[in-house]
């Protein structure tokens, strides 16, 4: 033990290895960083060889600003009806009924607007939570010592898996003019209303491909874990997530 460093003075190990990426990401701008074209292709055909680049570099800020621009473009094209249904029936803060006197046109116009920026806000904070999570399941509790800065760096990557989803299914809705899903419950056509109908609803097979990718990047950056071992926790997590959702909204 250095006698300038007592025990008592040492800070936890999640916070000197988030404090070392911090530096890293602030340092090391522009350095032994793929570009982002490159680092995009490797999210989807080699994540491994993509994760292993983050050793030195932990570049985020691409990656979360392409799936942020998709997730605002797949709230502003919902349907319609979608804002429509939100004026059915207004009522004012107190709960009071509220006359809606603009035309429909300008309430979609509108709705997909609000519904762009809340997109725009929402969705790097989810990314950020995520990674946060992530620290916490890996880092802090399960004494790994990869900091915060470089799980952001692997979220904001595989967050680019659904947003390809995302991509995808609206260019199918536009192709075939039809209701087209990539959740378990409109691929199996389950509609029944039943627990076990809205969680198939809620389990997204991007979401699956996400996770994977994840499991795989937390295995690259902690050398302790397995890709499998980490894959059983976030399933675990996101599969309790959505039963905790469902039985919310039943209730």
């Amino acid at each position: 033990m250095n006698a300038h460093d007592p025990a008592g003075a040492r800070s936890p190990t999640w916070i000197t290895s988030a404090a070392g990426d911090l530096n890293a990401e602030a340092t090391n701008q522009g350095r032994d960083a793929a570009p982002l074209w490159v680092r995009v292709v490797d999210t989807f055909i080699s994540p491994g060889r993509l994760f292993e680049r983050f050793g030195d570099r932990s570049p985020w800020l691409g990656a979360l600003a392409i799936s942020t621009l998709a997730a605002m473009l797949a709230a502003a094209t919902q349907p319609g009806e979608v804002f429509l249904e939100q004026m059915e029936d207004p009522v004012s803060r107190m709960g009071k009924p509220v006359e809606i006197t603009s035309p429909p046109g300008e309430i979609i116009r509108f709705g997909r607007y609000l519904a762009a920026f809340s997109a725009a806000v929402g969705h790097p904070i989810i990314a950020l939570a995520v990674a946060g999570i992530v620290t916490l399941l890996f880092t802090t509790i399960g004494g790994g010592r990869v900091g915060f800065v470089r799980y952001l760096a692997v979220t904001s990557h595989v967050f680019l898996i659904p947003a390809a989803g995302v991509i995808l299914i609206l260019a199918a809705r536009w192709l075939f003019d039809a209701p087209i899903g990539s959740d378990l419950g409109t691929l199996m056509a389950t509609g029944d209303g039943s627990t076990a109908g809205e969680m198939l609803r809620g389990i997204d097979i991007f979401h699956l491909w996400m996770l994977a990718v994840l499991a795989i990047g937390v295995e690259r950056l902690d050398r302790t874990r397995s890709r499998w071992s980490a894959a059983a926790i976030l399933l675990g997590l996101y599969l309790g997530a959505n039963l905790l959702t469902v039985v919310l909204f039943a209730a």
